[in-house]
């Protein structure tokens, strides 16, 4: 375990490491699939292991060093005392199509799918705060620390690190979808693992994962057809689908839900504040000109997919019967002052 940034940085071209590891998961990965149809939980461990400490590498590297100098890092080759050779390999480019592979065609165990996604939606629910700039995992309680210490703030830090990559510290957004890297970064995972293609034998585990979950208050048996089945708050979902409406992947991820899950679909046609959904959804499309045209796309295809049921259509024209008649009596108390009305404003009175 490196102590020093700097010394990893350092030492890398010379000693290779970063590559010498890079080339051990590469050998790991050409038998993980077997590994996997045969729950061989050992070696998928190691691989895991192998691949986190590159991604705490290259957290390093990234943040240290030019894009020049880091490729540098990626066409390391050992080479003999007098040799000039000067082939080496891409280690960037197979170690990329490597991660694209695991991705696509290395089927999680069962239990492991439904458990990733709903750590993700959960990301998502919870929407963290990173840490402060210079925020420690843990206080402090002498001058040393001790390695116990050391050891435990070094994992917790670097953790944090990897899985908002790099958000923190970096500088404050305004913008609600970047407040929260690591539930911005796990929804953008969520959806690209829910829209890869179904392999010839197999359907994507982690679509039938989104399409089959129910609330946590749904004590009905899962049926045993659905494997990939798991329980989710649906009021906190609701409630973080509400909040994020500004970014267009959670609009994307709304869309995702009302289409392929009846579960959640029947739930939020349910509740009984669906202004809290509805408005959000009419603010894109009233600020279209703020919009790309993705997301305007999708709010208006929730929009038509609520509007298929009845009992939306009935509940969203409920209004108070007094509010009609308030609203125009303050319009009379007032209309003795009116002075300068915009053009538009004089149009909506008299209509």
């Amino acid at each position: 375990m490196f102590t020093d940034d700097a010394v990893a940085v350092e030492n890398n071209p010379r000693t290779g490491n970063l590559g010498a590891l890079i080339k051990v998961f590469l050998s790991r990965t050409k038998e993980l699939k077997l590994s996997a149809e045969c729950q061989n939980h050992i070696f998928i461990w190691q691989t895991n292991n192998a691949l986190f400490i590159i991604c705490c590498l290259l957290k390093v590297f990234i943040c240290e060093m030019s894009e020049e100098e880091l490729l540098a890092h990626f066409t390391y080759e050992e080479k003999s005392p007098g040799s000039y050779c000067s082939d080496s390999e891409d280690l960037l480019e197979e170690l990329l199509c490597c991660l694209i592979q695991l991705i696509t065609d290395i089927p999680l165990l069962l239990p492991y799918t439904s458990k990733l996604v709903k750590t993700l939606l959960y990301n998502f629910i919870r929407q963290e705060k990173p840490p402060p700039p210079g925020a420690q995992a843990f206080p402090q309680q002498s001058e040393g620390g001790g390695l116990l210490y050391g050891l435990a703030s070094g994992v917790a830090t670097g953790l944090w690190t990897v899985f908002t990559l790099g958000g923190v510290g970096s500088k404050a957004s305004a913008s609600p979808e970047l407040s929260s890297p690591l539930a911005n970064q796990s929804l953008l995972l969520l959806l690209v693992l829910a829209n890869l293609t179904d392999a010839p034998d197999v359907p994507n585990p982690y679509r039938q994962a989104i399409m089959s979950f129910k609330n946590t208050q749904d004590s009905s048996p899962f049926p045993s057809s659905i494997p990939h089945a798991f329980q989710i708050n649906f009021n906190s979902l609701y409630t973080a689908l509400c909040e994020q409406q500004t970014s267009d992947q959670a609009t994307l991820l709304l869309y995702t839900l009302l289409h392929q899950n009846s579960n959640i679909r029947t739930y939020m046609l349910a509740r009984t504040d669906m202004e809290n959904l509805v408005l959000p959804i009419l603010e894109i499309l009233y600020h279209v000109e703020e919009r790309n045209s993705h997301h305007v796309y999708m709010a208006l295809i929730i929009l038509l997919i609520l509007t298929e049921d009845d009992g939306f259509n009935r509940s969203i024209h409920e209004v108070d019967k007094y509010l009609h008649t308030n609203c125009l009596a303050a319009l009379a108390n007032m209309s003795a002052q009116f002075r300068s009305l915009h053009q538009y404003a004089a149009q909506r009175i008299i209509r």
